[in-house]
């Protein structure tokens, strides 16, 4: 196996000089100065997190269930009659187009050969290797990159995410630069435009089926426009090959299925732990056509390894045969660790819970921050609903309590509770609030929050001058009060809320709720100031036109109200707001057994197990074929 590492090698030089040209194009295209020499600091430091990400993307795919030795099994061979300019072709003559490729072989070696703006299909089995071609092919790029700056940077995505048919590639993009890379979109927008990047997009397979066409049109349109920008796209064989419209790109691989004489030379490398597979494997057809892909040929390994010859004789169709597997696995990598910190039966029931939402909402990576309550039945939303509520009213009545009396802490935990059951039934999405960025202001922006926090102000205003006016004054009075209360009120959640954040680069799991958390006190700090003027202004009119004097604040008065309404304020506010919806999330989903109380500790307990990996603060599955089978079969145990 060691003639093959050579022929890695021999395509550097050649490569690195041809991305070099696309670096001088860049600059041209630029007509400035050199592309990024010297460049911003901000783009530096994006341009050095992007390299990392990729290094994280990289890792634990290849850490994954292949070994290095499955690896360097994998052979590549030409499908040029898989790209659109061939369609139209003769079937025997695009049959003359299928031509496999010296032996070790490297996808690198075919995508330097494209040259600038070259565009390659990887196509292939469930489990032959695409991904691990395409990460492998990330790693050789992004060393490049490091060695010069003036390189394309490569960045690697899902397409499992792009859910709506109308968005255009570019738009998609800048989304997911923001979601999985904490890129802003100004700044993903100009290395967009100026072609700056090497686009790597595994997963066309797993966008549903019936968006697939207009994904693959939305890759075509992006790439007349980038003609520059170099891409790969992954997919399966087959769910490429009941396309009807094809990617119209320079070029197209196909990774080979395992010859029989590759599987026996790797399970007689690994000597007598294997022996029984080995003799069952030379007998078995069935075997014989699940041990094609590398993917489950490692899993063998590891699920049949120690098993006699007579254990693993089964005339069961390849399906049953498939999902045994699977589970076997599943129970190997449990066993290894005794005690096991869960039952096996919570191990199961808890992955199943998390792969089936992961299916359902097209996620790859998964993040605990990013948990979201479209995950919830109805009866389960309600029950999370009266959780923030709760949640909401105690905060509040304690603050109001602590600050005035019994009474007004009751009344306020009321209506709080209520403000907050009704933002969360009205709110789609729980967005953690991370670091400011004021350069991001916008005007706009303050206009449409300044529209919806004077709807929630003249509410809030309404029920305040309600329990004024009958509990201290007269109704019009309290009413006058609570309209100018609401204004104030209303002004300050249109501020807090037009304030924008900027992504953090996310390392440790649930990152970006704790900065939520972090984000409370800036917040409180600017609306405190804010209010004891806007209350000073209301006391002013109070005296100036002489309406419900009677009302009007006394001075040790301004400085509680206003804690307490600041306070208040950051419960309806973006970081509060994520982590109090959060926490009433995760507790509606540990209440319903779909999840354990400390989820960080379990999802990295798995990590260990062998049946997730770890990029950064999100959590992957070790394969998508190990999250389909946990998705969609119920557990043995």
């Amino acid at each position: 196996m060691s003639d093959r590492q050579p022929s890695d090698q021999k395509i550097s030089a050649q490569s690195v000089s041809k991305q070099i040209n696309i670096a001088q194009v860049h600059s041209l295209t630029l007509g400035e100065e050199t592309l990024r020499s010297p460049q911003s600091q901000q783009e530096y430091r994006y341009r050095q997190m992007l390299l990392r990400k990729v290094e994280q993307w990289e890792e634990p795919i290849l850490a994954g269930l292949l070994d290095r030795e499955i690896r360097l099994l994998l052979d590549l061979a030409e499908r040029q009659d898989a790209i659109a300019r061939y369609q139209n072709l003769a079937y025997e003559s695009r049959e003359q187009m299928r031509q496999a490729l010296p032996a070790g072989t490297k996808a690198i070696a075919k995508f330097d050969e494209l040259g600038e703006g070259g565009t390659l299909l990887i196509l292939g089995e469930p489990g032959a290797g695409k991904t691990f071609a395409l990460v492998e092919m990330a790693g050789v790029l992004k060393e490049r990159a490091e060695k010069d700056g003036n390189l394309a940077i490569p960045v690697i995505f899902n397409l499992s995410t792009w859910q709506d048919a109308k968005q255009p590639l570019e738009d998609w993009l800048m989304e997911q630069f923001k979601v999985q890379y904490g890129v802003q979109p100004s700044l993903s927008e100009s290395w967009l435009k100026h072609e700056q990047l090497i686009l790597l997009l595994d997963g066309l397979d797993e966008v549903a089926a019936d968006r697939r066409v207009a994904c693959v049109n939305a890759i075509a349109a992006f790439h007349r426009g980038h003609g520059v920008m170099q891409m790969v796209v992954c997919c399966r064989l087959w769910e490429y090959e009941q396309l009807q419209t094809k990617l119209p790109f320079d070029g197209a691989l196909l990774v080979q299925p395992l010859t029989s004489a590759q599987i026996d030379r790797y399970l007689t490398s690994l000597g007598d732990r294997v022996a029984g597979l080995r003799q069952a494997w030379m007998e078995d057809e069935v075997l014989q056509e699940l041990a094609q892909t590398p993917l489950m040929l490692s899993v063998m390994t590891i699920a049949y390894g120690d098993l006699p010859m007579d254990a693993l004789t089964d005339r069961s169709p390849i399906e049953t045969r498939r999902r045994d597997l699977w589970e076997r696995y599943i129970s190997r990598m449990c066993d290894r660790k005794s005690p096991l910190a869960y039952p096996q039966s919570k191990i199961r029931g808890w992955l199943q819970f998390l792969a089936q939402k992961m299916v359902d909402q097209s996620q790859t990576v998964f993040y605990i921050e990013r948990i979201q309550k479209h995950c919830l039945s109805t009866i389960q939303n309600w029950m999370y609903v009266l959780i923030i509520g709760l949640i909401g009213g105690l905060i509040g009545g304690l603050i109001f309590g602590i600050l005035f009396e019994l009474t007004t802490g009751i009344i306020s935990s009321l209506i709080v509770g209520l403000i907050l059951a009704l933002i969360v039934k009205l709110s789609r999405h729980i967005e953690p609030y991370e670091a400011f960025a004021l350069k991001l202001f916008s005007w706009c922006r303050l206009k449409q929050s300044l529209r919806s926090g004077l709807i929630v102000g003249l509410i809030v205003g309404a029920i305040v001058g309600l329990i004024v006016g009958l509990g201290r004054t007269n109704l019009i009075s309290g009413l006058i009060f609570g309209l100018i209360f609401g204004l104030i009120f209303g002004f300050l959640v249109g501020v807090v809320e037009s304030l924008r954040t900027e992504m953090i680069n996310r390392q440790v799991p649930n990152q970006g709720i704790w900065a939520s958390a972090k984000s409370i006190f800036p917040i409180f700090g600017l609306t405190l100031p804010l209010w004891i003027v806007g209350m000073w202004t209301i006391a002013w009119l109070q005296r100036k036109f002489g309406v419900g004097t009677e009302s009007a604040l006394h001075p040790d008065e301004f400085i509680r109200l206003g804690i307490a309404i600041s306070l208040t304020i950051n419960l309806v506010s973006h970081g509060s707001y994520a982590c109090i919806h959060h926490i009433g999330l995760r507790t509606t989903l540990y209440l319903n057994r779909h999840i354990p109380w400390n989820y960080a500790k379990f999802l990295d307990y798995c990590t260990q197990l062998i049946l997730l990996r770890r990029i950064g603060g999100g959590y992957i599955f070790v394969h998508r074929l190990l999250l389909e089978h946990i998705a969609t079969h119920t557990p043995n145990c």
